[in-house]
């Protein structure tokens, strides 16, 4: 069956344009192009289900063919987009089932990550993470739902890192990708939780853990946040694919 979507082009708006200045290598050219789609994804302006038409993209930004397809294969690698053989490349869409896969996945690997970090973190470490929560805080009352997730993000990152373990780290950087990228883009941050400050707070359990050293502690803390986070995430999902099978303009006249 023939994927549903429509194909995608960009906005026509002055930030389409890029720096194609004489002297700009290809690596840097790619990552431009690869940004400018992340962004169009992130804000709506590529939505699910959308087909990436490489010619149409490319004569918006003034870019070649090749060029967009570079940075097509480099969405696809974090899960952006996914290509069906024959049909072509698509914006992937964020599914009660995916978001199941994502955060099952990451919260085994993040357990695994944490408990192999606990061994080498240090007390600048753990005052880098307390920092990081410390600036969550005044974020969340201000309501900035996204410099929240990027601060949660960053607070992983941090910590899957100290595990020294490449493939691990690796494999979390593709799966918080996605989850971040899909988060932003639906803006369902701000209905997970109560308040943006009650998603701050899960993250002190965490803290309290790597304090102690504790290993056993640490591996439940991030694995109760991160399933939290996914259960409160597939049920939000489910709600708004419920509102649309109920709602009268689904109906059919």
């Amino acid at each position: 069956m023939e994927r549903p979507g429509k194909p995608a082009m960009l906005s026509s708006g002055s930030d389409s344009n890029l720096p194609l200045q004489a002297g700009v290598s290809r690596p840097s050219l790619r990552k431009v192009v690869s940004n400018r789609l992340r962004q169009a994804i992130l804000k709506g302006e590529l939505s699910d289900g959308d087909r990436l038409n490489e010619v149409d993209i490319a004569q918006s930004l003034g870019v070649s063919r090749g060029l967009v397809r570079e940075a097509i294969r480099e969405l696809e690698s974090s899960g952006l987009v996914e290509n069906i053989p024959y049909r072509g490349t698509f914006v992937t869409g964020l599914t009660p089932e995916r978001v199941m896969e994502l955060y099952s996945l990451r919260a085994v690997l993040e357990e695994y990550a944490i408990d192999l970090a606990i061994d080498r973190i240090t007390d600048q470490d753990i005052r880098d993470l307390s920092t990081l929560v410390d600036k969550m805080r005044p974020v969340a009352m201000r309501g900035e739902g996204t410099e929240l997730v990027e601060l949660d993000m960053e607070f992983h990152k941090h910590v899957y890192s100290l595990s020294n373990h490449h493939l691990l780290i690796d494999t979390l950087k593709r799966l918080s990708g996605q989850i971040q990228s899909f988060i932003l883009a639906s803006k369902v941050i701000y209905s997970l939780f109560p308040t943006l400050d009650a998603v701050v707070e899960t993250h002190e359990p965490i803290l309290s853990a790597l304090r102690e050293r504790d290993h056993q502690k640490a591996r439940q803390a991030i694995h109760d946040h991160i399933c939290e986070v996914g259960e409160r995430l597939v049920r939000v999902l489910r709600e708004e694919v419920q509102q649309e099978i109920e709602s009268p303009s689904a109906q059919p006249f």
